[in-house]
C-alpha cells in the first residue's frame, strides 16, 4: 500500500489493508549471508535473426523479505506461501537465488550492496531483485512522491519521520542501485503500489525479438499504481508464478517472455481479477543508455515423448462420477450450510438443485428465527430429495451470555472514515442475538472436546491449548476467560454453527456495536472515551486482555471496540455500500469464496483511534491465523 506524507491520519486508518506501500514480493529461504560464490546454473540462448546467441551465461536473483516488524508496522502474514512458490519458479529458470529475511535498515542496505559488489560487475548475467514487505510512500519538499521499502526496524514515520528516513530505503537509492549495475539486463520486482517516477510506464504490444534486444536495460513492474489497496493474498503474485511456469504470458508465441510480455500480461490479468482495484505498472528506466534491451525469460514447457517414440500402448481415462445432487424444496428462511460450508440465504417456498456433493453422509443445515438440521446422503449419480419444515411464529426466549438486539434501521457507514466506509447508507435488520463477549478459550476447547474438528492451527503444528503464543496467548490458569485466537474464518464459523448459531454480518455487527435502537451515539461502542470501553493498542502493554473487563455498551455488550479485531460472515468489498440491500444485508456475492470482513480494534492495532469505532471496516483472508483475531456468534430468535 502506498500513502502521501499529507495524509498521515490515513496511514492509521489503512495500515492494516496494506495500503502503505506493501511490496508483497517473495523471499526464498537463504539467510543474509548466504551470498553463494558459486555461478548462475545455466545459460539461455535466444534465436536472434535466425542465429543462436547466447544472452546470459548466468542468472543471479535477490529476494528480501520482512515479515515481522518491531516498531509499530503490522506483520505480514501471507509472505511465507508465496516465498516458496518463487523459489521454486526462479530456480526452473536456472537463477542462483539469495535470500535475506527480516533485514533492518543496515542489513538490508548492506543486502543490495553485497549483491551488486558481488554479481553486478558480470556483463553477461541477468539480475533480478524480488522485494516483500511494508513500504510508504510520502512527498518530497518540492512536491515529488518518493516511495521507500520499509526494513524490520524502521519507525513508522508519524512517530518519528526522521529515524524513518534514516533507516527505510528511498526508490532514489533503488535508481541509484540500478545505474550502479555494469550486468546487461536487471529486473526490479515489486508486488507493490506506488507511483512509478523512476520508470516510463510503457504500456506496448509484444515485438519480436530483435538484435537490440541485447543492449542494457533496467526494468521494474509493480504490481499497481499510487493508493490503491493490495491484499495480502496477491492476484499479482498468483499470476506472475502462471506466467513463469506457463506460455501464457508469451504474447507472441516466439517461446520466449520478455519483461515488457509479462508486465502486459499482469496487468490484463490482475486490473479483471482484482475487479478493476488494482492495476500493475511496468516500464524502464528513465536513461537513455538503459532502456533499449529487454529482460528474457525462456519460455518452460512440458517435457513430452520423443517424435520417433513407438506407443505400443494406447491408454484413456474414463472420470468415475463420484458426486450427486440434492434437490431441496425451502419452506423457512435462513442460512443454508451443507457440512461447514456456508451455501446461501433461502426464504420459503423456493427449490434449489445443488449438484457436484460428494458422495456420503452429509449434514444439512438452515440457521435462522428457527433451525433445522438434517442429515441426508448422496449416491455418485444420483438425486436426493429434501423438503425443509414450515415453522408457526410465538414467542421470544433468552438466549444464556447472549444479548438481544432488537431489530431497527439505522444509518450504515460514515462520512470520515475511509473511502470503504462510504457512503453512509439505511440499513434495516430483524431482531437477534449476539454473544455479550467474544468466544472464550474455555468455549473454544468444549467444542474441540466434543467434536472431531481439526482447526488450520492444529493442521499447522499449533498446540491446541494455544498457550504457545508469547504476545496474544494467555500462560496461566486464568486461560478460560481470555477470547481465543489462532483460528481462520472457517474454524470460528464451524464453531458458531456447532452451538446453533452463526458469524454476524458486518451490519448486524455494528448496528450491535453502535447500541442498536437503544443508542446513544458514542464515538467508540460505549462510550467517547475509548480507555473506558476498549483495551487498544496504547492500554494493553501489547497483550490480550480477558473478556468483559471494560464497560460493556448501551446493550450490555463487551469488547466491540478493542481487544481483538472479529470476524464477520460477509465477503468484502471495498465498494460494497454503493449497492447494498437495505433489508438484512449479507453482503456481496454471499455464494462466492473471498476475503472477509473483520471489524473492531485489536490490542496491537496500529490504525489509531479511528479502527476502534463501529464504522471501521478491514478484510482477512480466510484462511489467516492470528493472534489479533477473534469472533463471537450471533444465534436466531428462538420461537416456542
Amino acid at each position: 500500500m502506498k500513502l502521501d506524507l499529507g495524509a498521515l491520519k490515513k496511514l492509521n486508518n489503512d495500515i492494516n489493508m496494506k495500503k502503505v506501500l506493501i511490496l508483497n514480493i517473495n523471499f526464498l529461504l537463504i539467510s543474509l549471508t548466504m551470498f553463494c560464490q558459486d555461478r548462475g546454473f545455466m545459460e539461455l540462448s535466444i534465436s536472434i535473426d535466425g542465429i543462436n546467441t547466447t544472452l546470459y551465461k548466468n542468472s543471479y536473483a535477490l529476494i528480501i523479505g520482512v515479515s515481522n516488524y518491531d516498531n509499530g508496522w503490522p506483520n505480514l502474514y501471507g509472505v511465507e506461501n508465496d516465498i516458496q512458490q518463487v523459489e521454486k519458479t526462479l530456480k526452473k529458470h536456472g537463477f542462483k537465488v539469495s535470500v535475506v529475511k527480516n533485514p533492518n535498515g543496515n542489513q538490508m542496505k548492506s543486502a543490495f550492496e553485497n549483491f551488486i559488489r558481488q554479481y553486478g560487475s558480470d556483463e553477461n548475467a541477468r539480475l533480478l531483485f524480488y522485494f516483500a514487505g511494508h513500504g510508504y510512500t510520502m512527498k518530497t519538499p518540492d512536491g515529488r512522491e518518493l516511495g521507500y521499502i520499509v526494513p524490520a526496524d524502521a519507525p513508522l514515520p508519524s512517530n518519528n519521520s526522521t529515524e524513518f528516513h534514516g533507516t527505510a530505503i528511498s526508490m532514489q537509492k533503488i535508481h541509484s542501485y540500478a545505474t550502479d549495475i555494469l550486468s546487461k539486463h536487471a529486473l526490479f520486482i515489486f508486488d507493490a503500489c506506488f507511483s512509478g517516477k523512476l520508470f516510463s510506464i510503457n504500456r506496448s504490444t509484444p515485438a519480436s525479438i530483435t538484435s537490440r534486444i541485447k543492449e542494457p536495460v533496467r526494468q521494474f513492474i509493480t504490481s499497481g499504481s499510487a493508493n490503491e489497496e493490495v491484499p495480502d493474498k496477491s492476484k499479482f503474485n498468483e499470476f506472475l508464478i502462471k506466467a513463469l511456469t506457463t506460455k501464457e504470458a508469451d504474447g507472441n508465441n516466439d517461446g520466449y517472455i520478455t519483461g515488457t510480455e509479462l508486465g502486459e500480461y499482469l496487468y490484463n490479468n490482475v486490473v479483471n481479477y482484482s475487479y478493476d482495484e488494482q492495476h500493475p505498472q511496468y516500464g524502464k528506466i528513465r536513461n537513455e543508455f538503459l532502456d533499449k534491451g529487454d529482460f528474457v525469460f525462456k519460455v518452460i514447457e512440458e517435457r513430452m515423448p520423443p517424435e520417433n517414440s513407438t506407443k505400443k500402448y494406447i491408454v484413456t481415462e474414463k472420470m468415475i462420477s463420484l458426486t450427486g445432487t440434492l434437490e431441496l424444496n425451502v419452506n423457512m428462511s435462513g442460512s443454508l450450510y451443507i457440512d461447514a460450508d456456508f451455501i446461501k440465504e433461502v426464504t420459503p417456498q423456493k427449490s434449489f438443485t445443488i449438484d457436484n456433493i460428494s458422495a456420503g453422509k452429509h449434514t444439512l443445515s438452515i440457521l435462522g428465527k428457527n433451525d433445522w438440521i438434517t442429515d441426508f446422503i448422496i449416491t455418485p449419480g444420483e438425486v436426493s430429495f429434501l423438503d425443509s419444515p414450515s415453522y408457526p411464529t410465538t414467542s421470544k426466549t433468552k438466549v444464556e451470555d447472549y444479548v438481544l438486539v432488537e431489530g431497527g434501521c439505522y444509518i450504515m457507514g460514515s462520512t470520515k472514515g475511509r473511502d470503504n466506509e462510504r457512503p453512509p447508507h439505511k440499513v434495516c435488520l430483524d431482531d437477534f442475538y449476539i454473544g455479550a463477549h467474544e468466544v472464550t478459550v474455555a468455549e473454544y476447547r468444549k467444542f474441540l472436546e466434543e467434536t472431531t474438528y481439526i482447526t488450520k492451527a492444529e493442521e499447522k503444528g499449533m498446540k491446541r491449548n494455544w498457550k504457545t503464543d508469547r504476545k496474544g496467548n494467555p500462560k496461566n490458569d486464568n486461560e478460560n476467560i481470555y477470547p481465543v485466537t489462532n483460528i481462520t474464518w472457517k474454524d470460528a464459523l464451524n464453531y458458531c454453527k456447532w452451538i446453533g448459531g452463526r458469524l454476524p454480518t458486518e451490519a448486524e455487527w455494528e448496528y450491535a456495536a453502535r447500541g442498536g435502537n437503544q443508542t446513544k451515539g458514542f464515538v467508540y461502542s460505549g462510550s467517547n472515551n475509548i480507555n473506558e470501553v476498549a483495551w487498544t493498542y496504547k492500554n494493553s502493554d501489547k497483550r490480550l486482555h480477558p473478556v468483559k473487563q471494560k464497560k460493556p455498551n448501551e446493550l450490555g455488550i463487551f469488547d466491540m471496540s478493542g481487544n481483538l479485531c472479529e470476524f464477520c460472515m460477509d465477503n468484502y468489498h471495498r465498494h460494497y455500500y454503493s449497492n447494498s440491500e437495505m433489508n438484512n444485508p449479507f453482503g456481496p456475492d454471499p455464494d462466492v469464496e473471498g476475503y472477509k470482513i473483520i471489524r473492531g480494534g485489536g490490542f496491537i492495532e496500529r490504525g489509531g483511534n479511528a479502527a476502534y469505532k463501529a464504522s471501521f471496516r478491514d478484510a482477512i483472508s480466510p484462511n489467516s491465523i492470528g493472534i489479533f483475531i477473534g469472533f463471537r456468534c450471533v444465534k436466531p430468535i428462538k420461537e416456542q
